[in-house]
């Protein structure tokens, strides 16, 4: 395997590979304590995660590998809002604090990203190699309401796989543990949303 990888990083020098996340499903994220009564407006930001991912080691050092988690992000973070609250409106700005209760708002959310980073250590066997990406997602969760209160929470999701890979730009541990971080960040964005919610309603 040490041979195989050197010959391929010799003939065709320095590439960039592009990891496509899966998408993910955050429907069955959701169901934790039930469905939070209420109208909400959301905002889910994406583009502000560039994640390029450490490659650790001399195997494939010289690759770049690169990752488009917005979609996935996007449509998770999404799903899982929608199954997790009573009503909820996704838009593309957050109205004024003043204007909330005019719209029947009861809170708006803003779920936004802030660092992204990702590790990709192989270790060469005799045929293949051992591919192990792990991955690390932090966004922060704004939560106001109409009476000008907010709450803040940072957020972070992890994720980590193992594949035995034949070259350089099989991706697919950097497809899987993005994949798992995002899992891992939205849930815990949806436990921490429902919790925020509840207790402004108890006080």
């Amino acid at each position: 395997m040490r041979l195989s990888l050197s010959c391929l990083v010799l003939m065709l020098g320095a590439c960039t590979y592009q990891a496509q996340v899966p998408i993910v499903d955050g429907t069955s994220l959701a169901n934790v304590g039930g469905r939070q009564s209420g109208q909400y407006a959301a905002l889910v930001q994406t583009g502000g995660w560039d994640m390029k991912t450490e490659v650790v080691g001399n195997a494939c050092s010289a690759h770049t590998y690169q990752a488009d988690l917005n979609g996935s992000w996007d449509q998770a973070m999404r799903s899982a809002l929608s199954s997790a609250l009573e009503k909820v409106d996704f838009v593309p700005s957050l109205p004024p604090a003043d204007q909330m209760r005019e719209r029947g708002y009861d809170a708006e959310l803003g779920l936004t990203q802030s660092n992204a980073s990702s590790r990709l250590t192989i270790s060469p066997k005799f045929w293949t190699a051992a591919a192990t990406a792990e991955t690390k997602l932090e966004g922060i969760l704004t939560i106001q309401y109409p009476d000008g209160t907010r709450q803040q929470e940072p957020l972070q999701g992890q994720g980590s796989t193992t594949n035995d890979v034949s070259s350089c730009g099989d991706v697919k541990p950097i497809e899987q543990s993005s994949a798992l971080a995002i899992k891992d960040l939205v849930q815990r964005a949806v436990i921490t949303t429902k919790l925020l919610l509840a207790q402004k309603k108890a006080n």
